[in-house]
């Protein structure tokens, strides 16, 4: 990986990376030298959300450690890139943590957060899969959610992605007027 980087180098070919955020610390000195642009890591909630998503005890802290470590090298060479993003897909393990996984997010040192709604298909819904969201109360507990990122000023940028209208939340979530012609979203699920 870091012989890629010296060549993006070499070849002034700007870069960035999505990753875990687990080899952030031993490739931090290649990744601010090499000048990568920005980097993704996805967070998939608090502590306890984050690790029964990965499986592994302690993930959580081990992401919040090396992201830390990685902003050290930063300003140790006084240097703003790469930009830091986290993002968080919204399921039904953090949906009802939202806002105090906001609230520690932007404790740390990242230039943008990205709540991301799942994208699924219309057989999800038909099969109630686990993670999509079914109920109007965490439904409507969402909206509720995005009306306050959307009312108050934060330290960073908070974005939402797909960008779907508050009013149409429910719609995207239920499924049950078709409006979002779901199958036209399901090969983003196997790519």
């Amino acid at each position: 990986i870091t012989g890629l980087m010296r060549l993006c180098k070499q070849y002034k070919v700007d870069w960035s990376m999505t990753t875990n955020g687990y080899l952030l610390e031993k490739y931090a000195e290649d990744i601010v030298e090499n000048g990568c642009q920005a980097i993704n890591i996805s967070i998939h909630g608090n502590e306890p959300e984050h690790d029964q998503v990965t499986g592994i005890r302690d993930s959580f802290r081990k992401v919040i450690s090396e992201l830390q470590k990685l902003d050290i090298v930063n300003r140790d060479n006084n240097v703003s890139l790469p930009l830091i993003a986290i993002n968080c897909v919204i399921t039904n393990r953090n949906i009802l943590s939202l806002k105090t996984i906001l609230e520690r997010f932007i404790t740390l040192p990242v230039n943008s957060i990205t709540f991301q709604h799942l994208i699924f298909s219309i057989d999800d819904f038909q099969t109630k899969k686990p993670f999509v969201l079914h109920d109007k109360e965490t439904i409507e507990s969402l909206k509720q959610f995005i009306t306050y990122v959307n009312s108050h000023n934060f330290p960073v940028k908070i974005n939402f992605f797909p960008k779907i209208k508050i009013d149409d939340i429910h719609a995207y979530y239920s499924a049950e007027d078709n409006k979002f012609n779901l199958s036209c979203i399901l090969p983003w699920l196997s790519a």
